[in-house]
């Protein structure tokens, strides 16, 4: 069996304003930093993006430090405290709860656990208006 690549594949949703990363093997911290720093700078207005990270083929974990530094950096791009939500998709109840400890990191974004990525995007775009035009996503490696 071949081994798993490692990466960060990016949607970006500019009709329902979320993006979405798939983090697939071993990411590190700083390459998630990274990516949603790129991904969020290029947006014209990034506040008003949600975020949704499918993590059901992430293999390492995140430390305490990358979470404090991902609550950081949204800080510093969206200009201040911005109400946002945030949905993780995995299927690993260890990985729900430890990432539900981490809510206090975030205040101004509600973050939920969902195991199916349909849930997921629903919560995201509740409330968001939608138009009769179904605009395409935007995939960003």
């Amino acid at each position: 069996m071949p081994a798993m690549p490692n990466r960060i594949t990016v949607q970006i949703n500019d009709h329902a304003y979320f993006v979405t990363f798939k983090l697939r093997g071993i990411v590190y911290g700083s390459d998630l930093l990274e990516k949603t720093d790129e991904v969020y700078r290029s947006l014209e207005e990034p506040w008003r993006y949600n975020r949704l990270f499918d993590i059901r083929a992430f293999i390492n974990i995140l430390q305490f430090e990358d979470f404090r530094a991902l609550a950081d950096q949204w800080r510093s791009l969206a200009g201040g405290p911005t109400p946002t939500r945030f949905a993780v998709v995995t299927d690993d109840a260890t990985r729900a709860a430890r990432i539900e400890a981490f809510d206090p990191l975030f205040p101004d974004i509600t973050s939920r656990v969902f195991s199916r990525t349909r849930d997921a995007i629903g919560w995201l775009t509740e409330g968001v208006q939608v138009h009769n035009v179904v605009a395409p996503t935007r995939r960003v490696v």
